[in-house]
């Protein structure tokens, strides 16, 4: 009968990590392992783990004199743990440990989304946000944005050269009502043809977006992009990216982290991310 020990060694082992330091890991788990037992935690495979086991583990190493170091070593290896179960996003780590211990990271989170408290005043500079967000546009690609081409029921909308900045021709999928309504809605307030007022120039209108988001404190424009590309990768992974709280991609497991650099390949791709942009900078 296979006992949790063989399933962890089982996780352990063949990942490319030296024998040394693989011995190091099963002492910790081991470790781990026995203080559930000692709890009354008889767990029979990996995939058993629950939240509720990291509450009484915390509680009963500081109840039993371990220091906040010895705490963190073993949290890291219940965090190893967790995320080869692709389910260290859903542990709750700095909520039990009230701060003992925090997952490193070295990306904070600039996504914002619009709200009614989060928005313009003006009806044509809260259509450009709105479609910013909805699409991962920049500001000139929605100022810009011909919605002709981009009717509720068409499958997607085209990004033109010339109406980029320079940037490649691009399509970008509709995938559901909330993006197809916001469509309609617009275009039932605006020329079909043209999303800027009557007699303003493209620069103007740009200029006049950017200084109402600046008084309004809601910056960075940059955030609606990030918003959709978190977005997008939740859908297509289907759990959060790094920079959202989900986990690093080097603990994924090598299937996982194929399906990672795929999604990762796409929504560049509808970003319309430059040479000198990374992923990276919206995903982690």
């Amino acid at each position: 009968m296979i006992t949790l020990i063989d399933d962890l060694a089982r996780l352990v082992h063949g990942r490319g990590g030296t024998p040394l330091h693989d011995a190091a890991r099963m002492a910790d788990l081991t470790k781990i392992v026995q203080d559930l037992e000692v709890l009354g935690y008889h767990l029979r495979q990996a995939n058993d783990l629950k939240q509720l086991h990291l509450h009484r583990l915390v509680k009963h190493w500081q109840q039993t004199g371990h220091t906040n170091r010895q705490i963190n070593h073993l949290l890291t290896a219940l965090h190893w743990w967790a995320d080869k179960l692709e389910r260290g996003h859903l542990f709750r780590f700095e909520e039990v440990t009230k701060g003992l211990y925090k997952i490193p990271t070295q990306f904070s989170n600039p996504a914002w989304t619009l709200s009614k408290e989060n928005s313009l005043s003006d009806p044509h500079h809260q259509n450009v946000l709105m479609l910013m967000e909805a699409f991962g546009l920049r500001l000139r690609e929605a100022m810009s944005l011909a919605l002709s081409r981009a009717l509720p029921y068409q499958q997607e909308i085209a990004v033109v050269v010339g109406m980029a900045s320079g940037q490649h021709p691009r399509r970008i999928p509709i995938l559901n009502n909330t993006q197809r309504n916001l469509l309609k809605t617009i275009g039932t307030k605006v020329d079909h043809t043209r999303l800027l007022p009557a007699k303003s120039s493209l620069s103007d209108f740009e200029n006049e977006v950017e200084r109402a988001a600046i008084s309004a404190r809601l910056l960075p424009l940059q955030g609606l992009r990030i918003t959709y590309a978190q977005w997008r990768y939740r859908t297509l992974m289907p759990h959060d990216c790094p920079m959202a709280g989900g986990a690093p991609t080097q603990f994924l497991r090598p299937e996982s982290r194929e399906r990672d650099r795929n999604t990762r390949a796409k929504i560049s791709a509808e970003l319309g991310l430059e040479a000198h942009e990374s992923i990276r900078d919206y995903l982690g």
